[in-house]
This record gives C-alpha cells, sequence and structure tokens, in this order.
C-alpha cells in the first residue's frame, strides 16, 4: 500500500489504497469530521449530514 496526498479544499488528505485496488481510499471518520460533531456532503446535487452522536455511532440525512 502506498499513500499519496490529494489537495482537497486547500488542505492535504492522506489516501491510502485499500487492498489490491488501487481505486479504492480509506479516511477515516475522525480524519473526515475533523473535530467537527457534523459535515455537509455533496453529492450529485443533494447535499448529506453525516453526524457523529454522542455514543460514537455515524449517522448520514439526506
Amino acid at each position: 500500500m502506498q499513500p499519496n496526498s490529494d489537495n482537497i479544499t486547500g488542505r492535504a488528505e492522506t489516501r491510502i489504497a485499500v487492498g489490491d485496488d488501487a481505486s479504492k481510499a480509506r479516511i477515516t471518520s475522525k480524519e473526515l469530521l475533523a473535530g467537527r460533531p457534523e459535515i455537509e456532503i455533496e453529492h450529485d446535487g443533494a447535499v448529506y449530514r453525516l453526524r457523529l452522536t454522542k455514543a460514537g455511532k455515524l449517522i448520514l440525512h439526506k
């Protein structure tokens, strides 16, 4: 596995290939949320909210 960097919104993010399929990437929820309890993800014209609960679970809402 070889790490590489992508520039996403001005920040360098580490991407690591998973298994033999280099088209897959893994990012931790800690990296994704970056200390925030909730983020918005835009996908195909729709906005989704990814929220971390008090119990440490992730919830994705459209």
